[in-house]
């Protein structure tokens, strides 16, 4: 399709070229002042009567060129470009060779001659009421005008025209489409069944995959819409158009009885998804706008990067089954909106763990990890979090140090693990080696990192701080210790682990309610 520039610009030479002749007689309406002047015999008209209204969507909408003109049918006449373009996202291509123009969207189509009644519609030769005629504005800008009911309902928009109040309604021809740039107005979807606003589904799916260990990250950012029924085939001709950069592109297919909406975007989005009448409007927006309580949850290590190791028992798979597997579906039952830095076997860096929580303005990051030592009677929990860096109160006095203690208390008492001596270790305690502060004894992404977003390594181990929000990392327990494996083996273990995790969160964000910034 062309973008409007270019079809204004052709639009305005092409039709020069054509030296058409308009020989019915039409009365124009336009703003007080307004000149133009008719590009084939050169005359001037000016009138100063209201401007035409168009409502699109039910909304009205600023249509350049949008001035009424009415021929002797009395139909009216619309800029071609700017309405059945820019608004109706239809289709238009040029033919020299025949001085047409045609509009389609999907398998409709209207050919129409400038100078000439005679049109073909889906196919069929028809005579239209009016003859499209090319005015020039006295701002030298040069507009096609064609009879907008006709091509608007052979294009398949709904059409109405209150003429009392100057007032034209229309459908977008897109049941799929984005609005302006920088647009807060939400996207619409027209339904192919009933549906109500609580039928609706909405998941996110984030996802960063690291193709080696020294490799590029890619991030996958979407939204998944899901609506009852099976009618992905129905919306096969409806195409997509975004004129917004944060949505890159969407496809539709049925999964398991339902209608699925997958939008990729270039930014981590929620959507605020709300029917009215036969209408899906889907608001996206930053998470920090929708959700009053967020956090990052971390299962460390993954991929090439498994962990601590004893026998069979690996590192990245326990941290991965209690931050994650026996999680999911308590946060999604709670008001706690939940980002995973992983949830499958896949190695992030550093980097990308930290990325994450400042992209979606996170309240709290935690991230769980399973410890070792070279002395084998060293078990318990562990938790990590910085003392100087990452330590400030909030509002309501939530710290680092207080999502840590309450993490290391709730996991000791409630899974009967030990606390080693000491269990809190921070940027300031003595066995901490913090030579690496500014991440360059790491490669990759972690170089990027700066001496705000300092990295640590703990008895060869490396851990950073969030700076973004308050931070902690918890070691569970210790898979150098024959009696913290034994608990590590049991998937009971670990469900019990992951509910006193959520347990824990959820206890914080009611003990400190989240003052959500703008």
């Amino acid at each position: 399709m062309f973008n409007n520039l270019k079809t204004k610009l052709f639009i305005a030479s092409f039709l020069v070229l054509l030296g058409c002749s308009f020989g019915n007689a039409f009365v124009l309406k336009a703003a007080a002042g307004t000149t133009f002047k008719n590009l084939t015999d050169g005359t001037e008209l000016s009138y100063s009567k209201d401007l035409l209204k168009y409502i699109v969507n039910g909304k009205e909408t600023a249509l350049e060129g949008g001035l009424s003109l009415y021929g002797d049918s009395g139909a009216a006449l619309a800029p071609a470009t700017e309405l059945f373009q820019t608004e109706l996202y239809s289709e238009c291509t040029f033919s020299i060779k025949d001085s047409s123009v045609t509009y389609s969207f999907g398998d409709k189509a209207v050919k129409i001659k400038v100078g000439s009644k005679n049109a073909v519609i889906n196919g069929e030769a028809a005579e239209l009421k009016e003859t499209p005629v090319v005015l020039r504005d006295d701002t030298g800008v040069a507009r096609l005008y064609i009879p907008s009911r006709a091509v608007a309902e052979a294009l398949g928009s709904d059409y109405s025209w209150d003429k009392a109040s100057n007032t034209v309604s229309l459908s977008s021809l897109s049941k799929l489409h984005l609005l302006r740039d920088n647009s807060d107005e939400p996207m619409m979807v027209k339904l192919k069944s009933t549906a109500k606003t609580e039928d609706v589904s909405v998941k996110d799916n984030f996802k960063i995959v690291k193709k080696s260990l020294y490799g590029d990250e890619v991030y996958t950012r979407q939204l998944l819409i899901t609506l009852p029924g099976e009618h992905a085939e129905e919306y096969k001709n409806d195409k997509f158009f975004s004129h917004n950069n944060e949505i890159l592109s969407m496809k539709v297919e049925n999964v398991e009885g339902n209608t699925v909406f997958t939008f990729d975007t270039s930014v981590i989005r929620a959507c605020v998804p709300t029917v009215k009448g036969n209408t899906l409007m889907l608001d996206f927006k930053a998470p920090w706008e929708v959700y009053k309580k967020i956090v990052v949850i971390d299962p460390g290590h993954g991929g090439l990067d498994g962990g601590a190791v004893r026998d069979e028992y690996i590192e990245k798979y326990i941290a991965l089954d209690i931050a994650y597997k026996y999680t999911k579906d308590l946060f999604n039952a709670s008001d706690i909106k939940v980002y995973y830095t992983r949830t499958d076997d896949t190695y992030l860096s550093l980097y990308a763990r930290r990325m994450l929580s400042t992209e979606v303005h996170a309240d709290m990051f935690v991230s769980i990890h399973m410890n070792t030592s070279l002395s084998t009677r060293d078990k318990g929990t562990l938790v990590c979090y910085s003392k100087e860096m990452n330590n400030f109160e909030d509002a309501n006095g939530f710290c680092s140090e207080i999502l840590a203690t309450t993490l290391l208390n709730n996991f000791t008492s409630r899974l009967g693990l030990s606390q080693p001596t000491p269990s809190l270790w921070t940027d300031k305690h003595k066995q901490l080696d913090v030579t690496t502060l500014q991440g360059k004894e790491f490669v990759d992404d972690e170089t990027k990192l700066s001496d705000k977003d300092l990295v640590y390594t703990l008895k060869g181990k490396k851990f950073y701080v969030v700076r973004a929000c308050p931070a902690a990392l918890v070691e569970v327990a210790f898979l150098s210790n024959a009696e913290d494996v034994e608990k590590l083996k049991s998937d009971e273990f670990r469900r019990n682990a992951g509910q006193v995790l959520f347990d824990t969160i959820n206890e914080l964000f009611n003990a400190y309610p989240r003052v959500r910034k703008d």
